[in-house]
C-alpha cells in the first residue's frame, strides 16, 4: 500500500482590461487569486492556484504647442517607451518621443505606441503657428554728433502704438511709434513689436555720426552793400579749404526763391531778375 501526495502549482495570467479567462468553469476577467480542483493521472486531486492580473491600457499624451514662424520647437510624447510619429517632413525623427519640428503653418501630429496585447494606442499634439507682425525702423542714415533724429517706426494694422525703442540694450521709448535722440556715438536703434500671439518682430536703424565735415573754414556774410564800391558787394561763401556743395539757395522773406548755385565761385549780386 502507497500514498500519493496531492499535486499543487500556480500559474500567474496576465490579462488585459478587454480580456478574460476561463477557470474552474467561471469567466474570469477581474484581477485575483483563484483555484481549481483536478484529477491528475493516478487519480489524486491536483490543485491549481491562478493569480490573475488584470493590465490597465498603455496610455499615451502629448502637450499643444505654441511657436512663432520661422522658429522651431519640441513636441514631447508620454507614457511609453516606444513611439512612431506619422511622417511629416518637419519632423527631425519619427521613432523618438521628443522631435523638433519647424512647420509653415500650423499643424498636428499623430504619435503611436503599442498597449497591452499589443494593441495600438494614439495621441496627438498640435503646433501652433503664430505670424511674425511687419515693422520698419526707417533707413540708415549719417548725420552730425548730436544733431537731432527723429525715429519713427512704421507698421501695418493696428499695432503702432505697441511699438518699442531699443538702443544699447536699453528701452529707450516704451509704447511709441516716434522719439527724437541726439546722438553722440555710431550705434543701431532697434524697433521691436509684439504681436497679440506673442511673436515679436525687430528692425534696426543703423547710426553713422559724420566726424571729418569741415565747421570752421568757413565765412558766411549775414549782409550784402551792393553799391559798388568794392566793399562788401556780393553774396558768396568764403572758405580756403576745397569742398563741394550741393545747393546754395537764398530765399525772401515771403520764400520765394531769387538765387541759388551749386557753385562756390559764382556770387550774387543782390539783384532778382535784373
Amino acid at each position: 500500500l502507497s500514498f500519493l501526495d496531492n499535486n499543487w502549482s500556480t500559474k500567474e495570467i496576465k490579462l488585459c482590461e478587454w480580456e478574460s479567462v476561463v477557470i474552474n468553469g467561471e469567466t474570469i476577467s477581474e484581477a485575483g487569486i483563484f483555484f481549481e480542483n483536478l484529477k491528475n493521472q493516478n487519480g489524486c486531486d491536483s490543485l491549481v492556484e491562478y493569480i490573475v492580473e488584470v493590465l490597465p491600457q498603455q496610455e499615451i499624451w502629448t502637450e499643444d504647442v505654441f511657436m512663432c514662424r520661422g522658429e522651431t520647437v519640441k513636441i514631447q510624447a508620454y507614457g511609453a517607451s516606444d513611439y512612431r510619429w506619422d511622417y511629416s517632413p518637419d519632423l527631425s525623427c519619427t521613432d523618438c518621443p521628443d522631435p523638433m519640428v519647424t512647420p509653415t503653418k500650423t499643424n498636428r501630429y499623430r504619435v503611436t505606441a503599442k498597449g497591452c496585447g499589443g494593441v495600438e494606442v494614439e495621441a496627438y499634439a498640435t503646433v501652433e503657428l503664430g505670424e511674425i507682425p511687419e515693422v520698419d525702423a526707417g533707413a540708415d542714415v549719417v548725420i552730425l554728433p548730436g544733431q537731432a533724429l527723429d525715429l519713427k517706426a512704421t507698421t501695418p494694422g493696428n499695432l503702432i502704438d505697441d511699438i518699442t525703442w531699443e538702443h544699447n540694450h536699453e528701452v529707450i521709448c516704451d509704447n511709441c511709434p516716434e522719439v527724437t535722440v541726439y546722438p553722440e556715438e555710431d550705434g543701431a536703434y532697434i524697433a521691436s513689436i509684439l504681436s497679440e500671439d506673442g511673436c515679436i518682430a525687430q528692425d534696426t536703424m543703423k547710426v553713422q555720426l559724420r566726424t571729418n565735415c569741415i565747421t570752421d573754414d568757413f565765412f558766411v556774410p549775414n549782409m550784402i552793400i551792393p553799391n559798388g564800391d568794392g566793399a562788401n558787394d556780393y553774396f558768396y561763401i568764403q572758405t580756403t579749404s576745397d569742398f563741394d556743395v550741393r545747393w546754395l539757395r537764398i530765399y525772401d522773406r515771403w520764400g520765394e526763391l531769387i538765387f541759388q548755385t551749386n557753385d562756390l565761385s559764382k556770387r550774387w549780386d543782390g539783384s532778382f531778375k535784373g
